[in-house]
């Protein structure tokens, strides 16, 4: 997979790392592979899903944490660091959370996505800010650039998807070409679904007169619908040497937190838990490739956000309910310059700067109210030769925080800066030369990650003294692309080790309600991913492609010798995992089919087996016809994409029956998925 593949669906394309349209003549040395290759989840996949969190599900050593149906919180976790750990970044530039650094990937629609990508470390590129040289791991979600053809000057695409639980979302894109170089794009989605499913629910426990009492039923998960909107305005176009882009984000939702089904089946995990969220950004970016000595470029990024959360119980639905009714509201500003010169043909070096602002206000009481200043700056060159490609990198990362000395949990009274120099190596050798045999490729670095302001400031839980946690990551992987013909083979292993240091932990004190954060924690993994993909183009006039994927991940808990939870398997990371994807096309049809497997877990690093959690496999299968409305069938030949493209006019059905086997399973302890379910998307465009 590179970095700078443009695949054209429709009347879109693949907007690559740029975000923009580019001329032929600012391609040029611009475009550059990174370093070490990530994974592309294309348009094929990802338009079979409500939500970017459901396309992620197959791939090898991710964990997405779902915490059930459509509205259920989604969160990723790359090779066992911790989703705190995983950057996401839209057109470029990282969506932040400072308040848990947590980004739920179910508020992110997959519709208006031309590719979604995953870098297990940074993505290496020859000019890029300093925020991505300190990604532990990092998801980019690459949005469609528009492209006119026949001299038309307006695309439009309505989509409409329904399915189980009864889930509605009707989504509309239009596109407006402005000139011969500049477009503005409007898409604008709506989603709603009650969030119920039936589920098993089983609970025995031995009485002391030697009985056994407990439950073995079917209920029905209630509480968890989801109301939401969101709506982008986008904009964007290239000079001879130059491109730009600009975006409008905003997104509102109203959903229901069921809590975890932990209680007896005549007592029902309560309805009355709500959450209410209103996400607006504005973001751009300005890029500029000088032909001059040295051909040096620049780049310059910002963003503004604004978001607001409130949580609240409803005694209506459920009046045995704690109540509560807490709004925080984060404010964040956020710059980037970088610069890159090549002094040779064989180097090039890179310089980065970045700098944010965050602020969390709330109301509830004593709250600390804290503002963050960070900055990044970043050093890198890229030493390239005909079969070698290395790669080295500095990042020095610094935050001073200032909070109200009220009331509020946090030990020290003191405002606390925290800062961290983390260094990169990063290498590529193909033997054969650049895309002929294999390819070996790896890394070694340090990342840090900054304790949140839940850590540090929540009220009765923060210690404004803790220390950032630092991982140290190390990767090896091989890459043998072959080709035979109209069989193309491309075999992948990956092994590494990652080791986790002043890991952040919760401690409870006297009460339940009360907890101390500490830096006590350590965790080590080891691990190795394998793939193994398989493609055969027009056999017969059906293209087919099979894919393999396996994991394998020992992430222990080595905190403390003498703790029940030494040695143990981290929580909800599976000692073996793996899928497999099986699919054809044939004439505008076409048909996938994916079993995803996960061992056996545990809920807590205490291996014990009241934390067990059974293994589990689901069985996918996806259907989908594309009709050209008053243009003839494309050809039975290897060329009858140029006939599909010509079409101004498309429509794409296609059904995706999920759990087929209606598997029994839990993400997260407590929070069964649902069973069978179907999701019917329709898509016209023109």
């Amino acid at each position: 997979m590179q970095d700078t593949t443009v695949s054209e669906t429709g009347n879109r394309r693949d907007s690559g790392m740029y975000g923009g349209i580019i001329s032929e003549s600012a391609v040029e040395g611009m475009m550059k592979r990174p370093l070490v290759t990530g994974r592309r989840i294309g348009p094929e996949r990802l338009g079979t899903t409500l939500c970017i969190a459901d396309a992620l599900r197959e791939e090898a050593g991710l964990q997405v944490r779902d915490y059930g149906g459509v509205g259920g919180l989604k969160t990723l976790n790359i090779r066992s660091l911790g989703t705190e750990y995983t950057a996401v970044f839209v057109d470029g530039i990282q969506i932040d959370n400072a308040q848990n650094m947590q980004v739920d990937l179910g508020r992110f629609s997959a519709d208006g996505l031309s590719s979604v990508e995953i870098y297990n470390g940074h993505r290496s590129l020859c000019l890029q800010p300093a925020r991505e040289y300190a990604s532990a791991g990092s998801v980019y979600l690459n949005s469609s650039v528009p492209v006119f053809r026949d001299g038309r000057k307006v695309n439009f695409t309505g989509r409409v998807k329904a399915g189980s639980s009864g889930t509605v979302s009707p989504s509309l894109n239009m596109d407006f070409r402005i000139g011969k170089a500049s477009y503005v794009s409007m898409n604008a989605e709506f989603l709603t679904s009650n969030g119920r499913y039936r589920y098993h629910a089983t609970k025995f426990i031995s009485m002391p007169d030697g009985n056994v009492a407990g439950y073995d039923t079917t209920m029905t998960r209630r509480g968890g619908d989801i109301t939401s909107g969101r709506a982008v305005l986008k904009a964007g176009g290239h000079g001879e040497h130059s491109a730009w882009d600009a975006s409008a984000y905003y997104y509102e939702s109203d959903r229901g937190l069921p809590g975890p089904v932990v209680r007896s089946a005549a007592s029902l995990p309560g309805e009355g838990d709500r959450q209410e969220d209103r996400d607006i950004f504005i973001q751009g970016s300005y890029r500029y490739s000088s032909p001059g000595r040295m051909r040096p470029e620049w780049m310059f990024k910002g963003r503004f956000v604004r978001n607001r959360s409130r949580y609240f119980t409803d005694p209506v639905r459920n009046p045995q309910a704690m109540p509560m009714d807490v709004t925080y509201r984060q404010t964040s500003g956020y710059i980037s310059a970088s610069g890159k010169i090549e002094p040779s043909g064989w180097c090039s070096v890179n310089i980065a700067a970045d700098a944010q602002y965050s602020a969390l206000e709330g109301n509830p009481e004593h709250f600390a109210r804290p503002v963050r200043f960070s900055f990044w700056g970043a050093a890198a060159s890229d030493l390239h030769w005909d079969k070698i490609r290395l790669s080295a990198s500095v990042v020095y990362s610094i935050a001073a925080d200032k909070y109200d000395n009220t009331g509020a949990g946090a030990f020290s009274r003191e405002n606390r800066t925290r800062n961290d120099l983390s260094p990169a190596l990063m290498f590529r050798i193909t033997p054969a030369g650049e895309d002929r045999g294999p390819a070996i490729e790896g890394f070694a670095r340090k990342v840090f990650r900054m304790p949140s302001f839940n850590d540090l400031y929540y009220t009765t839980i923060g210690n404004a003294a803790l220390r950032p946690e630092t991982a140290a990551q190390y990767d090896l992987g091989l890459i043998w692309p072959m080709r035979f013909g109209r069989t193309g083979i491309e075999p992948r292993a990956d092994i590494y080790c990652y080791r986790v240091r002043d890991k952040i932990v919760a401690l409870p004190t006297s009460s339940q309600f009360r907890w101390t954060m500490f830096n006590i924690g350590r965790a080590n993994t080891l691990g190795s991913d394998i793939s193994m993909t398989l493609t055969n183009d027009a056999l017969c006039g059906i293209n087919t492609s099979l894919t393999a994927k396996y994991t394998w991940q020992k992430s222990v808990d080595r905190t403390d010798p003498g703790n029940s939870s030494y040695g143990g398997q981290i929580p909800y990371i599976p000692l073996h995992s793996g899928s497999i994807t099986a699919s054809a096309g044939y004439l505008g049809w076409r048909v996938a089919l994916c079993p995803v497997f996960t061992g056996e877990r545990w809920s807590s690093s205490a291996n014990f087996t009241d934390y067990h959690l059974d293994r589990w496999t689901t069985f996918d299968a996806t259907v989908s016809k594309e009709l050209f409305p008053g243009h003839k069938s494309f050809r039975k030949s290897a060329g009858h994409e140029k006939d599909t493209l010509a079409a101004h006019n498309r429509l794409k059905l296609s059904i995706a029956l999920r759990n087929l086997t209606g598997s029994r399973y839990q993400v997260v302890q407590g929070y069964p998925m649902p069973g069978f379910n179907v999701l019917f998307a329709a898509e016209y465009s023109f």
